[in-house]
C-alpha cells in the first residue's frame, strides 16, 4: 500500500476523503480533467446513497444508482470507470468487504476493442446459430446474464414452467416471452437441457460471431453486453433486479395477465430481445 494515499475516515459516505482519492487518481497518473470528473461522479454517487457507507453497498445498489440516472452509453462508461476507480482506492486505503463493481459492464473505447455487442449484432449471432439448442444456449446466455456453468448444468426441474423463470441456487431468473416458449418440456438422458460441454459452446460462439460479424464474441462479452442494454434503458430498478436474478420481485404473477399488469409492459419494453418479439 502506498504511504502517499490517505487513509479515508470508515463508517459512512459523507465522511469518505474525496481529497484522498482526487490524489489517488493523480498518483495513477490520470489527467488532471479526468480527476475533477472522477471526483464529482464520486461525489455524485456518495450524494445518492446517503448514509450508507459505500463499503457496504451492493452490486444491485450501484445498478440501481446508474439506472436511475438514465445516462447516454459514453457517459455511463465514464461513471462506471469512476466507480471502479472509487472502489480501488477504498480497496487500498481500507477494509473493502466485497468489490460491488465486479459486475458491471466495461464499455467500447475508441480504440476499437470488442468490449460491448450492439443489440443487433446479438439479434445477428443469435440468428445464425446452427441449431435450436445453440439458439436457445445463446439466448439464455444474452437475455439472462446466466453463467456458462450454470447454463449447461440446467435441467427440466430448473424451470417453472407456470411463471416462466428459471429457478437457480442464486435466485430466480425471469425470462422473455418469446425464450420461455423455446424451453424444451423434457431433457436429455443425462439429465441435463444441454448436451454441450463449456468448450464446445465457446468454439461454436468463436466460430459463428468471427463469421458473421468477423471477431469472437465470449459468453462474458454477451452478459456484458446484456447488463449494459439493460443499463441503458432507464429500466425501473425492479424491473432490472428481476431480469439479473437478484430475487427482489414477486415474478410469478407478472406472466399470469400480462395485458394488465404494468409491471409486464416495462419488462418487454425493457427486455432488450423482449422488445423485438
Amino acid at each position: 500500500m502506498s504511504s502517499n494515499i490517505p487513509t479515508p475516515t470508515k463508517h459512512s459516505s459523507s465522511s469518505v476523503d474525496l481529497a484522498g482519492f482526487r490524489t489517488f487518481l493523480k498518483l495513477q497518473g490520470l489527467a488532471p480533467r479526468t480527476c475533477t470528473v472522477y471526483t464529482q461522479d464520486i461525489s455524485q454517487y456518495l450524494e445518492a446513497i446517503g448514509d450508507q457507507d459505500p463499503r457496504q453497498v451492493s452490486s444491485t445498489k450501484l445498478q440501481e444508482f446508474l439506472l436511475q440516472l438514465q445516462l447516454r452509453q459514453s457517459t455511463l462508461g465514464r461513471k462506471c470507470s469512476a466507480l471502479r476507480a472509487f472502489y480501488r482506492f477504498l480497496a487500498e486505503t481500507g477494509e473493502l468487504p466485497r468489490d460491488p463493481t465486479l459486475n458491471l459492464p466495461t464499455f467500447a473505447s475508441t480504440t476499437g476493442n470488442r468490449e460491448l455487442l450492439t443489440v443487433a449484432q446479438v439479434e445477428s449471432l443469435l440468428n445464425a446459430a446452427p441449431d435450436p439448442a445453440t439458439h436457445l444456449a445463446w439466448r439464455l446466455l444474452y437475455g439472462t446474464g446466466i453463467s456458462v456453468d450454470a447454463l449447461l448444468s440446467l435441467t427440466v426441474e430448473d424451470i417453472d414452467f407456470a411463471s416462466g423463470e428459471l429457478c437457480l441456487a442464486k435466485g430466480r431468473i425471469l425470462l422473455d416471452s418469446p425464450t420461455w416458449k423455446l424451453l424444451p418440456q423434457q431433457q436429455l438422458p443425462s439429465g441435463r437441457l444441454f448436451g454441450l460441454s463449456a468448450t464446445q459452446l465457446q468454439q461454436r460462439l468463436t466460430t459463428l460471431s468471427k463469421a458473421r460479424l468477423g471477431f469472437a464474441v465470449t459468453p462474458r462479452l454477451l452478459r456484458n453486453s446484456y447488463i449494459a442494454h439493460l443499463l441503458g434503458t432507464g429500466a425501473d430498478s425492479r424491473i432490472v433486479q428481476a431480469l439479473l436474478h437478484h430475487g427482489s420481485l414477486a415474478t410469478t404473477q407478472v406472466h399470469s395477465a400480462p395485458e394488465h399488469l404494468p409491471v409486464m409492459r416495462a419488462y418487454n419494453q425493457v427486455h432488450p430481445r423482449a422488445r423485438r418479439n
